[in-house]
């Protein structure tokens, strides 16, 4: 009762390479016996299960979260190819998180894996990654961006839509180039770029989304959304360069 299943969903590709796509399904406020109340799971579904009548969770893989009310699931969504392996990976958000006091934020990248994954606990994730400040809601927003530096490995943007890095609420975005090494990074520290709001209340990347290659310089562009921008909101179209 109250698990919120489906509160998100994304159709995540092909991370066990059968062939088969499959959709990454958030129960944010879920509880299990191999984590604490409220951590929150995300539930994936191939499309097939989609077509026998009512899915039975048991059988389904599920990925839970590592910390009592961070709300994993709260947002799912595709990182694309992010290590070139030619396995879809796949990003889960616990925008609740709390690093070292409130609401920081998480985001974890699962990576595909033709084997199965084993244990579903997102502490074992190949990048875990966290927000900065109070409240920043780190994972809220997140999604592939393509392949902005034209090396053959997707990238992936993070977002810290309430950041006030330097202007109350502007917004940050991280960008996290595909290929980086497995561990946990604080993404103020150790992102590859940021792209901050220009105003207070701006909310820079409550929309994040690949736009292809626009400009036709063989390198992936993608949109972030301001919607608090002025009185009318936002949006910006960022080009690919090959070193970022």
């Amino acid at each position: 009762n109250g698990e919120q299943f489906g509160y998100s969903m994304a159709d995540v590709g092909d991370p066990d390479g059968d062939g088969v796509t499959n959709f990454l399904i958030g129960s944010p406020y879920c509880e299990m016996e191999e984590m604490p109340g409220g951590s929150g799971c995300s539930f994936l579904f191939a499309k097939t299960d989609f077509g026998v009548g009512l899915a039975v969770l048991d059988a389904i893989p599920v990925f839970w979260g590592d910390q009592a009310s961070a709300t994993s699931g709260f947002t799912v969504g595709s990182a694309g190819d992010f290590d070139g392996d030619g396995l879809d990976d796949m990003l889960i958000g616990a925008p609740n998180y709390d690093v070292l006091e409130d609401d920081e934020g998480a985001a974890y990248l699962v990576l595909g894996q033709s084997e199965g994954w084993g244990t579903g606990d997102l502490s074992e994730s190949h990048l875990i990654m966290y927000g900065a400040e109070i409240d920043d809601k780190a994972g809220r927003y997140f999604n592939t961006l393509g392949d902005i530096d034209g090396d053959g490995k997707a990238d992936i943007g993070v977002v810290a839509h309430n950041s006030s890095m330097y202007v109350d609420r502007a917004g940050t975005v991280y960008g996290i180039m595909g290929g980086r090494e497995s561990g946990t990074i604080l993404l103020q520290e150790a992102s590859d770029f940021m792209v901050v709001g220009g105003g207070t209340n701006d909310y820079l990347g409550r929309a994040i989304f690949p736009a292809g290659d626009v400009n036709e310089d063989g390198l992936d562009d993608f949109f972030l959304g301001a919607s608090g921008a002025s009185s009318y909101g936002a949006m910006y179209l960022l080009h690919g360069v090959a070193a970022p």
